[in-house]
């Protein structure tokens, strides 16, 4: 008996996340960061004291890169290579991983491989590399 509907193969390299993910917004680690931040101002000490809280929080704090307005300005600079195919995901990517040649970053991100030639995506991670060197933590 045929199933009525299928399962979709998932796949990264490709950019098949499923369906719930066609539209979903990605955030880069450091601005998570700052959301728990934000809400365990706002939210006190129950919020906070959770055991997802606290995992979630240290997590965060071990392997965010930028502070609050440089995060802002990585995003702001990955959002301007939008049209030359990079999506949510990939911008986070590079944002968390900051990877240091384009080699890397398509060995971590193979959906770079047909939208960047290697110059292109050398410069966007210059410009990542120099606003993480530049910040104050």
């Amino acid at each position: 008996m045929p199933r009525k509907h299928q399962v979709e193969d998932e796949d990264a390299a490709t950019l098949k996340l499923g369906s719930e993910f066609n539209n979903a917004g990605c955030l880069m680690i450091s601005e998570v960061k700052t959301l728990l931040e934000f809400r365990a101002e706002k939210s006190g000490k129950i919020a906070s004291e959770t055991a997802v809280f606290k995992n979630t929080k240290s997590y965060v704090d071990t392997f965010s890169k930028f502070n609050d307005d440089t995060s802002r300005s990585v995003r702001e600079a990955l959002t301007r290579h939008v049209d030359q195919g990079l999506t949510q995901f990939e911008i986070a990517q590079l944002a968390n991983l900051i990877p240091a040649s384009a080699e890397e970053a398509k060995n971590c991100i193979p959906s770079l491989i047909l939208k960047l030639d290697d110059d292109q995506l050398q410069e966007i991670l210059d410009e990542i590399q120099a606003m993480h060197r530049s910040q104050t933590r």
